[in-house]
């Protein structure tokens, strides 16, 4: 009797639909774990914000408010989480003498990250619209 060796064609179809269907589900998951994490660098460097501006006061890089978006480590920190989010969203760094708040549009979820002078972090639906009382109602 002379068995042949090998796979038949069945079974080779069968190995890559499997594969196929595998692969397929861990592409979903690649990409939801890829926004999560520009969600996180947002964020991130939207806190990063707060920082620079506290030691661009210590060293007097600072006098107010009024430069916050524009002083260039926090103006760095805000322009590195806007690069971060989806196409179509917004952002916004609003600074006048007595505040500011920097938000930007999340990936994952429709809500937006805000901070500001006060040191709030916020989530939330809403672009700016309770954290930066201090800073501008145009925020």
């Amino acid at each position: 009797m002379d068995k042949s060796k090998g796979f038949t064609l069945i079974e080779l179809l069968v190995v890559i639909a499997i594969i196929g269907v595998l692969s397929s589900i861990v592409f979903v998951n690649v990409g939801s774990s890829r926004n999560k994490a520009r969600d996180a660098g947002i964020k991130g460097n939207l806190s990063q914000i707060m920082v620079a501006v506290e030691q661009g006061i210590d060293i007097a890089a600072i006098t107010d408010y009024s430069t916050v978006c524009t002083y260039t480590p926090s103006a760095a920190a805000y322009n590195a989480a806007n690069n971060q989010r989806r196409s179509g969203t917004t952002s916004v760094c609003q600074d006048v003498a007595l505040g500011w708040c920097a938000c930007v549009s999340l990936n994952v979820t429709t809500n937006t990250f805000c901070v500001d002078n006060t040191g709030a972090k916020l989530d939330s639906a809403g672009v700016c619209a309770t954290i930066c009382t201090d800073a501008s109602p145009a925020c």
